[in-house]
């Protein structure tokens, strides 16, 4: 009787084990489902950020291309520009030097036969005086032996002479008539020279172009714009002189305006060391022997202020140290600048701080008012000089 009792409890025990089991196994399930959703999801999520971040990548290397390709395509006008320019120069030089040549050529020979014709019209008007004066002074009539010439200035006119009778002329003796020859002899050869000195005038002298044009011609050269080392949303080509107007204009916000400083009367682009002398900056000689001589000088608005901004390409290795180094001097040195974009006092910490913005490091020195003060770095080749915080930053931008 107590075994048929026991075996049934035995019986009860064993199930309730085995439904134990059999929750722990359904609970173990339960929690590896929930595990493994939980891997996917979390796999989904990345995978998801993965894809955005290879958008904004992809968008961002699309932009980056987007613009080498417009800078190629505006230097390659550019270039077009200049050798057609060139070409339409030098095929006037060439038709002016033609023009000139046969110029010269035409009247170098018109003078010439010109001055052959009077030489001889001359020889034969002396001839003809010279045997009329003989005639008369030896008491015979005159006989022309010679063809008659059309009278052509300046030709002495027989009218003028006085009449000599045979009754009132006494023949002259030999050292008369010798005096009288060599009188007008000279006379003669007088009126020649005369008649040359004014054909040449005529033809050479008078006619001669003004040496002033082509002075001018000469030193006045081809504008050549190097290319811009950013891409600009403007550009404007202006002198020194008129530099702090642009300085205080609207250009927009947000915006880079490209500034092209020319010297009109050499009729080229300024480069960094003629600019900051222009403007009555200085750097050290080794700086300028360092980095490319034709920068890109750049204003970058912002909430209606405008800085100025400097970019020029580097391939020296040892260029931090010598900044670095300037440092000591560069307010003082860029005073000028500063004042210019509207320094209001002397930088509070005397000593340049170090920041860094996406992996590029850049030094700066801050001074009144609020967002104003030097700035430069070193990033990819290129030399950048600001005076401002923000807009150091966004033209790393452009670079990156």
């Amino acid at each position: 009787m107590d075994q048929n009792n026991n075996q049934p409890k035995e019986e009860k025990d064993f199930l309730a084990r085995e439904e134990i089991k059999t929750m722990e196994k359904d609970t173990s399930s339960l929690r590896e489902g929930e595990a493994r959703q939980e891997r996917e999801r979390v796999g989904s999520i990345k995978t998801a950020e993965e894809i955005s971040r290879e958008k904004e990548r992809e968008a961002a290397a699309q932009q980056a291309a987007a613009e080498r390709d417009l800078a190629e395509k505006e230097a390659k006008e550019r270039e077009e520009r200049a050798r057609r320019m060139r070409g339409e120069r030098e095929l006037k030089e060439n038709a002016l030097n033609q023009t000139n040549t046969e110029r010269v050529a035409t009247a170098a020979g018109e003078f010439q036969g010109a001055l052959k014709e009077t030489q001889t019209r001359e020889n034969e008007e002396r001839k003809r005086f010279l045997a009329r004066v003989e005639a008369r002074a030896e008491g015979r009539e005159e006989t022309p032996s010679l063809a008659p010439v059309r009278p052509t200035p300046p030709v002495i006119k027989t009218e003028k002479l006085p009449e000599i009778t045979k009754t009132s002329f006494k023949k002259p003796g030999l050292g008369q008539k010798i005096w009288i020859r060599i009188i007008l002899s000279l006379l003669a050869i007088s009126i020649l020279a005369l008649v040359a000195t004014f054909w040449y005038w005529y033809f050479n002298i008078r006619t001669e172009p003004a040496p002033a044009p082509v002075e001018n011609t000469v030193a006045k050269q081809e504008l050549i714009i190097p290319t811009a080392l950013i891409v600009t949303d403007a550009f404007r080509t202006i002198e020194v002189s008129a530099l702090s107007q642009v300085l205080k204009g609207n250009l927009g916000d947000k915006q880079f305006t490209r500034l092209i400083v020319i010297d009109p009367t050499a009729n080229k682009v300024l480069t960094v060391k003629e600019l900051f002398l222009a403007l009555g900056a200085k750097a050290p000689d080794a700086l300028y022997d360092k980095i490319n001589s034709d920068p890109t000088l750049f204003v970058y608005s912002s909430g209606g202020i405008n800085r100025l901004g400097l970019i020029a390409q580097t391939t020296a290795l040892d260029l931090m140290p010598l900044l670095k180094t300037w440092e000591s001097t560069m307010e003082q040195d860029l005073n000028p600048i500063s004042v210019l974009l509207g320094k209001a006092g002397p930088a509070p910490i005397l000593t340049f701080s170090e920041a860094t913005y996406r992996d590029t490091a850049f030094r700066y020195l801050s001074f009144p008012p609020e967002n104003s003060g030097i700035c430069w770095a070193l990033a990819n080749n290129y030399f950048i000089l600001t005076f401002s915080g923000e807009s150091i930053i966004k033209t790393i931008d452009k670079i990156k």
